[in-house]
């Protein structure tokens, strides 16, 4: 998935928590249709920012959504998206 997936962990203002330690996690939901996530799902989060360089998914489709959790956190939804076909 390019760019790369970006979860960032905020405070009750809105901020950056660069305190916010531990792992988060993502998973595909949405209209899977069957379709897998690859990649690293769980990360680190650095400075309240955890990256995800190398997710992707092996089916292409609309309505897909990735959720991501961790421990002590709300989970965070992103909008649905859509994955199409490389050009050849």
């Amino acid at each position: 998935m390019t760019p790369a997936i970006t979860v960032v962990a905020r405070d009750t203002l809105g901020s950056t928590d660069v305190t916010f330690s531990g792992s988060v996690t993502v998973v595909l939901a949405g209209n899977t249709g069957g379709a897998f996530l690859a990649g690293t799902k769980t990360v680190a989060l650095f400075s309240g920012v955890a990256s995800f360089g190398n997710l992707s998914v092996d089916k292409v489709g609309t309505g897909f959504i990735l959720v991501a959790t961790a421990p002590g956190a709300t989970p965070a939804t992103s909008a649905a998206f859509e994955i199409v076909a490389p050009a050849r």
